[in-house]
């Protein structure tokens, strides 16, 4: 039997068949020895900043010798993305050892149409066995969609829940409003376990603060208790310098460097040293030295990731990647953007956008910070229909050159004579970008 096959044939199923139950993971777990339970586990839910969270908390534990595992959301280039211990993502044979052990005890699984688990769930059930069969000293774990129903809420009792920054995002499943998207964020808070949450907007706070409080869990929020404050930015070598203040502990952090752009990567790093802070006793080996070594090297790619290139005449253009998928997203992308030298050099942005997603909000968005957009024609099923797309830009910024391209060769032909060219709007579009490129070295 060929288990990737059967797991590629399982893909479809990722969005199309969400089920708002934990029953047939909880199930297939329990068959399996409920591997998520025999490891710490550090939880983090949220709408944005989830991944940035985690790849920083991942990369300090890794550097200060913990044996250390990651699982995010969704892959760029490859599903082995997904799920790594320190250096390493699975392979494919580690992957087909863990199905194959998981079929033998589940048989009536091998048939893909009766199949009850999701493609999420099932990768989800790989991550949670392989590193239990690794001996991991921690894992990292990363909420897919949501919160309560996610496959990832089926640890019984992680260490901390971490909540990033909430906002409207996949609302057909997760709710019209802002609260009751929060509420399914909120799901993840356990009883007596401590949360570590961003500033909200003041509905959303309520919520978790109430959630928190049901389960008696203590809660840190940053702004109130904690926090980053940015000392200067250097967009030549891609760095930020920032002091983080713990109010409550009086702790002063001076000068941390990290490789990752934008103010909301402070937010991001606030909740990862807080974090860290919380687990102090548990994980006494982190120190001072390793969070500046690990802040300091940390890649994320499809994260305001700029690269230099020749354009398709020989000229000099910098190219910008961001994965940045709701109006959230983009407006922590202009922000950042307004404070680096690519901004007022009229840049060109190519975009696609998921059909879940505030596309007409995110047009608007766009609409501010170039007089040039480019839609991109994907192949994806899930992405809008351009022409939706360019009649919202035609009524709404009739100022604007607005073009559809097919064919990613096509598209860098189009913007040759840009300077700086921002690809934005979905990460699955990001991933296609840098795989044309040859930017596949995403670790």
């Amino acid at each position: 039997m060929n288990y990737i096959k059967w797991l590629n044939k399982l893909a479809s199923k990722e969005y199309s068949s969400l089920n708002p139950s934990l029953t047939n993971i909880a199930a297939a777990l329990k068959n399996f020895g409920n591997p998520q339970n025999q490891y710490p586990v550090i939880h983090i839910a949220g709408t944005n900043g989830k991944g940035s969270t985690a790849r920083l908390l991942f990369e300090v534990l890794k550097q200060s010798g913990y044996k250390t595992a990651l699982y995010t959301s969704p892959h760029l280039l490859k599903y082995n993305e997904r799920i790594r211990v320190n250096n390493n993502f699975i392979k494919d044979a580690e992957t087909c050892t863990v199905i194959k052990s998981f079929l033998k005890e589940n048989p009536a699984y091998k048939n893909i149409n009766v199949c009850p688990l999701t493609y999420f769930e099932l990768i989800t059930l790989i991550a949670f066995k392989y590193f239990e069969l690794q001996k991991v000293d921690i894992a990292v774990i990363e909420v897919g969609l949501g919160g309560r129903f996610d496959a990832t809420n089926t640890v019984e009792k992680p260490l901390v829940s971490v909540i990033t920054t909430i906002d409207y995002d996949h609302m057909e499943l997760l709710g019209n409003n802002i609260k009751a998207i929060a509420k399914e964020k909120a799901g993840i808070i356990k009883p007596s376990i401590c949360v570590v949450s961003s500033m909200q907007i003041q509905e959303v706070q309520n919520v978790l603060k109430q959630e928190a409080g049901k389960q008696k869990a203590k809660i840190y929020v940053s702004g109130h208790e904690f926090g980053c404050l940015l000392l200067k930015e250097d967009w030549e070598k891609n760095t930020q310098q920032f002091n983080y203040i713990d109010i409550k502990n009086k702790t002063l952090i001076k000068n941390i460097e990290i490789s990752i752009m934008g103010a909301h990567q402070l937010i991001n790093a606030g909740l990862a040293l807080k974090t860290l802070d919380v687990l102090k006793n548990q994980f006494k080996r982190v120190n001072e030295a390793y969070i500046r070594k690990a802040f300091s090297k940390v890649f994320w790619p499809a994260r305001l990731q700029v690269i230099k290139r020749k354009s398709t005449s020989g000229k000099n253009q910098t190219i910008i990647i961001d994965g940045a998928h709701n109006p959230n997203g983009l407006r922590a992308l202009i922000l950042a953007l307004k404070t680096s030298p690519y901004l007022y050099q009229k840049p060109a942005v190519v975009t696609a956008v998921m059909k879940e997603k505030k596309y007409f909000d995110m047009m608007a968005l766009l609409s501010i910070i170039t007089k040039r957009i480019i839609l991109y024609k994907t192949s994806n099923k899930r992405a809008v229909d351009t022409n939706i797309l360019y009649n919202i830009l035609k009524k709404n910024a009739p100022e604007i050159k607005v073009s559809t391209v097919e064919g990613l060769k096509k598209v860098f032909e189009a913007v040759e004579n840009h300077k700086i060219v921002i690809f934005t709007g979905s990460l699955y579009f990001c991933a296609e970008v840098l795989e044309y490129l040859g930017k596949t070295d995403v670790k």
